[in-house]
């Protein structure tokens, strides 16, 4: 079985200092040569659903895995500074995961979708970007409320991470955020 991980810089795994991110333990839970199992893992860091569209179609084609899953979500939810509104607005955002859920179901059946995890609002961004833990529970709600929708498994992380504990950075996980993610992940997709 191949599995297709798309998403943003969590998906990736920034700020993992062990470099595997939830992605890469996961392909260390999967991987079996004998099978030619693979996990691949599609993440851009400051992805939003806006840019996983223009990329997703290709990158799907390229590789044809047997299971898709979308972990994405915060970056949709940020605010900018100045700005009133998040960066895709909700209505967007889901128009964007029904546009990403016609393109998957081109290529395989089996579609998750992973919401997105709670950060620590104590900390600065610096970037002038906020995220808000309001906002970001608001769009894994409309995650559930898509993959519902359309009879896909949906997986919460919300509240699967400690936010003064388990982030490096405030919003990306470190070793053992990544590491409780992977566990969440792993037996939902079991």
């Amino acid at each position: 079985m191949t599995i297709g991980v798309w998403g943003d810089s969590i998906a990736y795994g920034a700020c993992d200092e062990e470099g595997l991110g939830w992605v890469g333990r996961l392909r260390k839970a999967f991987y079996s040569p004998e099978e030619h199992d693979e996990v691949y893992n599609r993440g851009v860091s400051g992805d939003t659903t806006e840019d996983l569209i223009k990329r997703f179609a290709t990158e799907l084609e390229s590789i044809r895995p047997d299971r898709i899953v979308i972990a994405i979500g915060t970056n949709d939810s940020r605010y900018k500074t100045g700005k009133n509104e998040p960066e895709v607005p909700p209505e967007r955002f889901a128009a964007n995961l029904e546009i990403i859920l016609d393109q998957a179901k081109t290529v395989s059946s089996e579609v998750v979708l992973i919401g997105p995890t709670r950060v620590n609002e104590d900390l600065p961004r610096g970037s002038g970007t906020c995220f808000v833990n309001e906002n970001i529970q608001k769009y894994g709600e409309i995650l559930s409320d898509v993959a519902k929708k359309h009879s896909r498994l949906y997986v919460s992380l919300f509240n699967a991470l400690d936010a003064k504990t388990d982030l490096a950075d405030g919003l990306h996980p470190n070793a053992r955020g990544y590491e409780k993610m992977c566990e969440v992940i792993k037996s939902s997709l079991a």
